[in-house]
């Protein structure tokens, strides 16, 4: 009965143990069910998260050294951030650095591309690029600030050498003053002075003019017999002569005299004035004071010196002296004479043929014109050449003065068989010749005087200036 009984008791507790086991057995699959279960989920989520990761870094960028140093810099924060955050952070002081905080990317683009920034040029090189010009233009500032203060600095000094130079431009200035009213009141005494002078010479002239005034008749008187006894040596000696006419020694009147000496050595005062018809440019040949003026040879009709009329006075006349004969003195009383020129009348002079007053050696026409035009200017009147084929000569007793130019030449006749050009150019040359021998001629006929160019030229004065 007690094996009976043990083997009953036996066969509970394998009944038991096989319960416990199938019990063990299936809260182990349920477990394992539920741990399989647990364990797919997680699998699920880590692909999820894994999945979410990726579109952040790829894993292949998880194991870079660059995702390594990002992800210890977020962890050695002092307050420790995730990725994300730490990207976000740098992300938001990059934008703070380029623009502000809250700009986009697109918006700091587009304000990179209106600075003119190229795409893909490093912002900090350009920042570099432009800090280095602020550099330059900083150090070009600061040169140019010296620059100022240095042309300030010259500015002063020439404001002050200009205030020193007006200052001395003043008192030159009142120096200059003081020596023009010196001047002025000099200038006064001297023109008094010369008023004075003036009046005084005035006065001077007309005692001369009284006590020449005789000496003035008897000379007129020894001219008109002195003049007529060379008319009856003219007549004796009439056809003997050359071809320019008789030498008749004819005797000039003076047109006045010399009264006194300027100052300067070369002025001279004359008898002459406004009222005598004395014009400026006037000239006049100076002739001592005890000799008879005359041109009955080239070397007498020259004066001792020839004077120039500078200025016209009411009572007198200032000359200049424009020539001197050699071992020659000037003096006060010396007579002065112009052909042309007479105080009281008019002269009436014919001027024949062509002149060569510089002697070039072509007389011309224009010498001419220039011959009549000195007579003009001393007062003198001029009549005109008759036409060769007139009987007319152009001369009458009413002509005081024959002015012959440069006597032309006989040609030789080139024969009658000579060409038409040749035998014109002969007749031409002819014809000028015949009519200057008839106007000499002429002239001897009416007995009036014949000045040739040299004899006109001195007794008026004539000088090359």
């Amino acid at each position: 009965m007690a094996r009976a009984r043990a083997s009953s008791s036996g066969a509970a507790g394998w009944a038991v143990a096989t319960v416990l086991l199938g019990f063990g057995f299936i809260l182990c699959l349920i477990l394992a069910i539920v741990f399989r279960a647990q364990v797919t989920r997680a699998q699920d989520e880590r692909e999820a998260v894994e999945d979410d990761a990726a579109e952040y870094v790829s894993v292949r960028n998880r194991s870079s050294a660059d995702f390594t140093k990002l992800r210890d810099a977020a962890r050695n924060q002092k307050s420790p951030q995730t990725l994300v955050e730490y990207l976000r952070d740098q992300n938001r002081r990059l934008k703070t650095h380029i623009s502000s905080h809250d700009a986009t990317m697109s918006g700091i683009a587009t304000e990179l591309k209106n600075l003119n920034l190229a795409e893909g040029v490093s912002l900090t090189a350009k920042v570099k690029q432009l800090t280095a010009e602020l550099d330059r233009a900083t150090e070009n500032a600061r040169k140019a600030k010296e620059d100022l203060e240095d042309a300030n600095a010259r500015a002063g000094a020439a404001v002050s050498e200009k205030q020193a130079l007006a200052s001395k431009f003043d008192d030159e200035l009142a120096e200059i003053r003081s020596r023009y009213e010196e001047l002025h009141d000099g200038f006064d005494s001297f023109k008094q002075a010369r008023e004075d002078e003036l009046t005084a010479l005035d006065d001077q002239l007309r005692q001369s003019r009284t006590d020449m005034g005789s000496e003035l008749k008897d000379l007129r008187s020894k001219i008109s017999e002195l003049e007529r006894e060379l008319t009856d040596i003219g007549d004796q000696t009439k056809g003997r002569d050359g071809p320019e006419g008789p030498k008749l020694t004819h005797v000039v009147d003076a047109d006045g005299y010399i009264v006194s000496f300027a100052r300067d050595s070369d002025l001279v005062y004359i008898n002459l004035s406004r009222e005598d018809r004395v014009q400026p440019g006037m000239t006049f040949e100076v002739f001592e004071a005890d000799r008879l003026i005359k041109f009955d040879d080239l070397e007498k009709s020259r004066g001792i010196a020839t004077i120039e009329v500078v200025k016209p006075l009411a009572n007198a006349s200032v000359a200049r002296i424009v020539r001197r004969s050699p071992r020659k003195v000037v003096a006060a009383e010396n007579q002065i004479a112009n052909i042309v020129y007479d105080p009281n009348a008019r002269f009436r002079f014919h001027v024949h043929g062509k002149f060569d007053i510089d002697g070039v050696g072509v007389p011309s026409t224009r010498d001419t014109v220039r011959i009549a035009g000195m007579i003009r200017r001393w007062g003198g009147d001029v009549t005109e050449t008759a036409a060769v084929e007139s009987d007319d000569s152009g001369l009458d007793y009413n002509t005081d003065y024959l002015v012959v130019g440069v006597e032309p030449d006989l040609p030789t006749d080139p024969g009658e068989d000579a060409p038409p050009t040749e035998r014109v150019i002969y007749e031409k040359k002819k014809n000028s010749y015949l009519e200057h021998q008839q106007m000499l001629a002429e002239a001897q006929k009416l007995h009036i005087p014949i000045l040739n160019q040299n004899r006109f030229l001195r007794l008026v004065g004539y000088y090359q200036r």
